[in-house]
């Protein structure tokens, strides 16, 4: 079983009634990168310009390099910054002459980037942009900070869009990678390696918290619009939970199964949207028509689904999200979601509480979509931007 996810391609087709602008702008942004990949003299460009985005070409990073785009003009008008963006992969930096005048470098990687690229990566960068302070932007969907032994002490600041709530966790070693994996490894007796990431010194003074999927070209485009005050029709799918992964191997796969099946118990007695194949007008349109939107973890903690649920008008029901900085936090317990245990043991309890509160379900949709909202309306991503410079 599979959810097509949004973002596919920079002009992946979507069914908002007032798409066609989102669209425009997405595809402008497309352009661009494009047009700059294939300058025969990037030099030119450089010449031009003060700060350096040099981003990874795929749908998730994409939700972190989109917003340096959308308010590029803002930036400069704010910070005197002129932003040029290249793909990181295609950038000729071996081939360009020294640029003094860049002041900034947002950059971001590939998850599992060799030590010696990285190396070679930096080596290059201080050479060929000798004043530039290196903003690292940490896409991945984990909340662990693998990367931070590697890069930590060549960078001026390091984004992540979500953060564990006690920094001191970090410190704490883990079976597997994450706190997931030591979380559900366990619950599942899957004998995990033991990992310890250790952080260069002083490095939590380094690390700011960036937002999430908020920011992907699709979402910040469409929350322009009042979304908020789009009327409910009335829902006939009770809770949606169409979930992949559920064919995965190791802790994944057990804990998407487990999932799966805790809903699954409540098809008895609801409309219960979860297996099969939908395209993702389709599966977008099902969202619209479902009360409540089930959204167990991914590889990290945050998914599309969170968002695409709040978007859409479906109460979210999620593993709770206690120990986690988001931003905006859109997962505020029984605030703007419903929490259930980790092994969703109470799932069907919460459900059931819910199901017929109509007045709760209004709250919680609202509560949440006017979050999305006002950060917009209040170009959070500037103030932002600013702890980037600073």
């Amino acid at each position: 079983m599979k959810v097509l996810e949004p973002l596919s391609e920079f002009t992946s087709t979507f069914i908002y009634s007032d798409i066609s602008n989102a669209k425009r702008k997405e595809k402008t942004f497309s352009f661009q990168l494009k047009y700059q990949n294939i300058l025969k003299n990037t030099d030119n460009v450089l010449r031009n310009t003060n700060a350096v985005f040099l981003y990874y070409n795929h749908k998730l990073p994409l939700s972190q390099s989109y917003p340096f785009y959308f308010y590029k003009e803002k930036i400069k008008e704010s910070f005197n910054l002129n932003l040029n963006f290249f793909d990181i992969e295609k950038f000729p930096l071996s081939h360009i002459v020294e640029h003094k005048q860049v002041q900034f470098i947002y950059m971001q990687t590939w998850y599992d980037i060799p030590k010696t690229d990285i190396n070679a990566l930096f080596n290059n960068l201080n050479i060929k942009f000798p004043n530039a302070k290196i903003v690292y932007l940490d896409w991945f969907a984990p909340t662990d900070l693998r990367i931070a032994s590697l890069i930590g002490e060549k960078v001026e600041k390091y984004v992540k869009k979500n953060l564990l709530g006690n920094f001191e966790q970090y410190k704490k070693a883990t079976c597997g990678d994450t706190n997931l994996t030591d979380y559900y490894g366990n619950l599942f007796s899957i004998n995990q390696e033991t990992v310890h990431n250790t952080l260069p010194v002083n490095f939590h003074k380094k690390v700011i918290l960036g937002a999430n999927f908020l920011t992907s070209p699709f979402i910040l485009n469409q929350l322009q619009s009042t979304i908020s005050n789009a009327p409910q029709h009335k829902k006939t799918i009770d809770i949606n939970s169409r979930l992949g992964g559920v064919k995965a191997q190791g802790w994944y796969g057990e804990m998407r199964r487990l999932a799966s099946q805790s809903v699954y118990e409540l098809s008895n007695q609801y409309t219960v949207s979860q297996h099969g194949t939908l395209n993702y007008s389709q599966y977008y349109n099902e969202l619209k028509n479902s009360k409540f939107t089930f959204s167990p973890f991914g590889y990290g903690e945050v998914c599309w689904r969170d968002y695409e649920a709040i978007m859409t008008g479906s109460v979210l029901i999620k593993p709770h999200m206690n120990h986690m900085k988001v931003e905006p936090n859109i997962f505020i317990a029984n605030e703007t979601y419903l929490p259930v245990e980790w092994d969703f043991s109470n799932l069907e309890e919460v459900f059931n509480e819910h199901i017929n509160d109509n007045k709760k379900q209004t709250y919680l949709r609202k509560n949440a979509i006017d979050i999305l909202t006002d950060y917009i309306k209040n170009e959070e991503f500037i103030h932002f931007f600013e702890k980037t410079i600073n």
